[in-house]
């Protein structure tokens, strides 16, 4: 029960952040909670023995088979999805009289328990250190399969015994990964995957005088494309396969642009185009991004957007508009990322009640939605990824059917408590319930294979529907998929 309402609340605030502060010690003499001291064989934690110095630091003297460290108490990553990314860093300063080679660095060490007593394995970071100087080491890490605990631990090598070592300023942050799918800072290194558009065709010739020689792409103004809000000249990305991305992925596009000197009513665009096949052949919609620039400097310009259902391909392009006839355009530093969506979904759907049986009925997602005071109704959207069917055994189990993308699969389901109507039911008898349906009414869930998600089923008046919410988690569609 406990796991089902975990689900249930996970869904309902769908986490908005990008990334969780796992442990922050800006002045480890005022928080030294979390921080056990590496004091010989053992772990300890006396901060009163001369362990933190008045200047916010902790300090260890000695080593442990010539290694000094500090450890993080165990971290409870039980309910972070596999391969999320970890970002660790910290401050240490090695012993003045320590070796010249002497290496800092993070350690990550991953627990199959959320007690950290079976230690599965490890990753670490760490550079070359100045004794008796501040040095900063850090590293990305990700989650690793099977990983219910984790502890950090920061450390230094080749210390001499009795040698005091300092760590401060350390940090852990866990967010959702994102994934970089092109980033071009300087484009007369990189112009692979761009086409410039050039009079009234596209081409890509880059070494015939489109580039300059400090790193962007130039367009000229003579000759331009004419769209729905005139002239213009630009570039534009090669197609991009979305096919195994998804749904509710959001993707994010940036690009700088210089317009010349002498062009009229300076505006920048991006259109993110999509298409319903990975060849950007049959066009499905457009996402414009408009902004200010102006004329002789560089303008910035960023947009976020979820693909709609269906999209495999995208084109991404990039444009100045009021050009002059002789006023083209510098275009530079392009980058789009994405960003896996929450993993945690609900889906809703209406469906006929017949024959102890929820006949088959679509199940819907809605996207564009915000929270609270910035909710919106008129972005809302509907989508359906589902088709399901419920069939009830007796009064207290049953089995769902569900078919995606031309698949089907089906899982037995249990009721998570009773009530009222269910102790008529059983009383009754499930084979002499008829058309009496409210027993089907409260909180299911997929037994013990499926605890973490479940069903929340409410029969509507007249006892022929019932309104299915369904709380479970995204598919994972292709390699890049979130997981």
């Amino acid at each position: 029960m406990n796991k089902f309402l975990l689900a249930i609340c996970l869904v309902a605030l769908s986490t908005a952040v990008h990334a969780k502060q796992l442990l922050e010690n800006s002045g480890m003499f005022t928080n030294t909670d979390g921080w056990k001291i590496w004091s010989g064989e053992v772990l300890s934690h006396d901060s009163s023995d001369g362990d933190f110095t008045p200047f916010g630091s902790a300090r260890v003297s000695g080593n442990v088979s010539g290694v000094t460290a500090i450890a993080a108490t165990c971290i409870d990553v039980s309910h972070w999805a596999y391969r999320a990314p970890f970002k660790a860093e910290a401050s240490i300063k090695p012993y003045r009289y320590a070796s010249s080679d002497t290496t800092v660095g993070i350690s990550i060490q991953n627990y199959s328990d959320i007690g950290c007593q079976y230690k599965t394995d490890f990753v670490t970071e760490s550079i070359q250190a100045v004794p008796g100087e501040w040095t900063i080491v850090n590293g990305d890490f990700s989650l690793l399969e099977g990983t219910k605990g984790i502890r950090v631990v920061l450390f230094v090598t080749e210390n001499p015994n009795g040698g005091s070592v300092n760590f401060d300023d350390a940090s852990l942050t866990i967010g959702r990964e994102t994934l970089e799918i092109f980033d071009n800072p300087d484009l007369s290194e990189n112009t692979t995957g761009w086409w410039l558009y050039w009079g009234n065709t596209i081409e890509y010739n880059p070494k015939e005088g489109h580039l300059t020689s400090g790193g962007a792409i130039r367009t000229e103004g003579q000759a331009v494309v004419v769209g729905a809000r005139g002239p213009y000249t630009g570039i534009r990305s090669v197609c991009l396969d979305l096919a195994d991305r998804a749904p509710l992925d959001q993707f994010k596009v940036a690009a700088s642009a210089k317009p010349d000197g002498d062009a009229t009513n300076p505006e920048m665009g991006i259109n993110a185009d999509f298409y319903s096949d990975s060849g950007c052949r049959s066009h499905l919609t457009t996402f414009h991004f408009l902004g200010e620039s102006e004329v002789g400097k560089w303008s910035r310009l960023e947009g976020l957007f979820v693909p709609p259902e269906g999209a495999k391909g995208l084109i991404v392009r990039v444009r100045s508009n009021g050009v002059s006839e002789t006023g083209g355009a510098l275009f530079d530093d392009l980058s789009l990322t994405l960003t896996p969506a929450v993993r945690q979904l609900w889906l809703i759907g209406v469906g006929e009640i017949a024959n102890q049986k929820i006949k088959p009925f679509d199940m819907q997602y809605t996207r564009g939605g915000e929270f609270a005071g910035q909710f919106d109704p008129k972005s809302i959207g509907q989508e359906t990824l589902v088709g399901l069917e419920v069939e009830f055994d007796d009064c207290n189990s049953g089995q769902i059917t569900y078919t995606f993308e031309g698949s089907r699969g089906s899982y037995p389901i249990k009721r998570l408590a009773e009530n009222e109507a269910v102790l008529a039911c059983q009383q009754r008898g499930f084979e002499n319930m008829g058309d009496d349906n409210g027993w089907m009414a409260g909180y299911w869930f997929g037994a013990p294979d499926h605890q973490g998600e479940g069903f929340v089923i409410d029969v509507l008046s007249g006892g022929q529907q019932a309104v299915v919410t369904w709380y479970t988690y995204l598919p994972t569609w292709g390699a890049d998929a979130p997981r």
